[in-house]
């Protein structure tokens, strides 16, 4: 059998019989192997490389089905393209550049070892990760294979799970240029440990880090993987050489929300005629909801229209909106303000690093920060201070506190704890001793009352700093809540123009280094 070596662009099924009638004259009958090929459209969106990894199989039927399969997976996926993720302006850049890079090694213009051809998504849950995937491969114009730890799990033990993963990589390889996608990768674990389970689990790891590895040394294939737990995915997993770019999904903000529901409310049949106005106000209640959420209630709404027969209206979204994002009582929702205002203007203060945004979403209040990549105790004093500065604003406001510093192990009391335990033993940044623990802060406190005092002297301290700043400037509390209540989100540039009358000179932003991946920036 010869195999021609040859660059089709936009093939027909008619050139593509003909190379067929040249390739496998043997197996070659015409008629048979015509209703097999793709659509016309769908041949032409098919890369030279696919092609030709189709025309090594022996027979005439078995080429045209590979075509086929590789048509319909993207026709598949050709529905999702780049265009269509919204509020995600970093990574879908990103995701461009590597579409990018994908076309110029199709054409022939850049090695694949100079293609950034792996990354990792990691963020909350319905951030857009696996529909990322999919844009990406829609974009590209190339086949989707996705798999997960729990797929593969469900084939059996390791042998069968580990047989599994080795599959869909083949299949991804074969249908280079391809994009495979892992979700779960977190659920494959980390290697540690030497009981029965750590040593299952470290075969597992080691099965996926020859896959992927594999994968690396194949060209024409892009490896995404998924995560919404990054500490918890193995070193040698994300490592440079596997999963080369460290991609983040975040929430969207009020213009990505806002953009996403400009676009599902064009897509809905009949279309819905939602004035810029009902839509800014909508957006701004559904701050804080992940663009899964957003599109459920797209669905929800246009659900309810067609039992009335007409197009989706503002009451519809505002209905399927109750469930997602509650109307919250008018009083919690001025204390939330100031929470996070004492947060703001502390933080101002001090000289912390200017946030990222603060929001105002009906699940609470967020102040989006950068985080410090070391510590001084001067650095760590003010971020206790940071931290318990919305329970005083609280307190200077309303004359006592709420619940909401303390709700949960990222609350600002959880976070304020944790670092006070740090500063007193990890961190020794006094004159403390040397020691290091690993840190089990209720085990460490129960077991000694006198950490516990040191402790809590420096969290009142840090309190009553909190105290002192927030009430020589207490007009501004006002002030940015006032805003908050109304924007709902504020950038760096909303709350300095708010902040402006504190100091006219320019503000430094000292020690305001952002911690490297895979540990993330806090939601204080």
């Amino acid at each position: 059998m010869t195999v021609l070596n040859m660059a089709l662009t936009k093939p027909s099924p008619e050139t593509l019989l003909t190379v067929l009638h040249h390739t496998h004259p043997e197996t070659f009958d015409a008629d048979a192997l015509r209703s097999l090929l793709p659509k016309p459209e769908t041949l032409g969106r098919l890369s030279a490389q696919g092609i030709g990894t189709a025309f090594r199989a022996e027979h005439a039927k078995d080429v045209v089905l590979r075509l086929a399969e590789m048509g319909n997976r993207i026709d598949g996926d050709a529905a999702t393209t780049l265009d269509d993720i919204h509020g995600q302006t970093e990574a879908v850049a990103r995701l461009r550049r590597m579409a990018g890079d994908l076309d110029m090694w199709r054409a022939g213009k850049l090695a694949w070892s100079q293609v950034t051809a792996s990354a990792l998504f990691y963020g909350p849950p319905g951030t857009g990760k696996t529909l990322a995937a999919a844009a990406l491969a829609g974009t590209a114009g190339i086949p989707l294979i996705t798999t997960s730890y729990a797929e593969c799990q469900r084939h059996g033990h390791q042998g069968d799970m580990l047989a599994a993963l080795h599959n869909k990589v083949t299949e991804a390889i074969r249908l280079a240029p391809s994009v495979l996608f892992v979700d779960e990768i977190d659920s494959f674990s980390r290697r540690g440990g030497n009981d029965h389970n750590d040593r299952y689990l470290r075969g597992v790891v080691n099965g996926l880090l020859t896959e992927l590895t594999r994968l690396a040394e194949t060209p024409g294939v892009i490896v995404l993987a998924a995560t919404n737990h990054p500490d918890d995915v193995d070193p040698a997993v994300i490592r440079s050489g596997r999963l080369d770019a460290k991609i983040a999904m975040k929430l969207p903000d009020l213009r990505g929300i806002s953009t996403q529901l400009e676009d599902g409310l064009t897509k809905l049949q009949p279309p819905a005629n939602i004035s810029e106005r009902e839509r800014s106000m909508l957006s701004r209640r559904l701050l804080g909801s992940s663009g899964a959420d957003i599109a459920a209630l797209l669905r929800a709404a246009a659900s309810a229209a067609r039992e009335t027969g007409g197009p989706v209206m503002i009451e519809q979204l505002h209905a399927a909106a109750d469930n997602l994002a509650p109307r919250l009582d008018p009083g919690l929702d001025h204390r939330m303000a100031v929470h996070e205002a004492g947060h703001v203007l502390a933080g101002y203060l001090l000289r912390r690093p200017m946030p990222i945004s603060v929001r105002l979403t009906s699940q609470g209040g967020a102040v989006i920060s950068p985080k410090r990549q070391f510590h001084t105790i001067d650095t760590a004093s003010a971020e206790l201070t940071f931290l318990l500065s919305g329970r005083m604003a609280e307190i200077l406001v309303f004359g006592d506190v709420s619940s909401g510093a303390g709700e949960g192990p990222q609350s600002d009391l959880a976070q304020a704890t944790r670092l006070a335990m740090q500063l007193e033993r990890q961190w020794h940044l006094s004159d403390d001793g040397l020691t290091w623990f690993d840190i089990d802060a209720s085990a460490l406190l129960l077991a000694d009352p006198r950490l516990q005092g040191r402790m809590e002297s420096r969290l009142r301290a840090a309190e009553t700093e909190a105290m002192q700043l927030l009430s020589q400037n207490f007009k501004y509390i006002h002030r940015l809540a006032r805003v908050l209540l109304r924007e709902r989100e504020l950038d760096a540039n909303w709350i300095r123009r708010i902040l402006a009358g504190i100091d006219h000179e320019e503000r430094p932003e000292v020690g305001a280094e952002i911690i490297p991946f895979p540990l993330l920036p806090k939601e204080d």
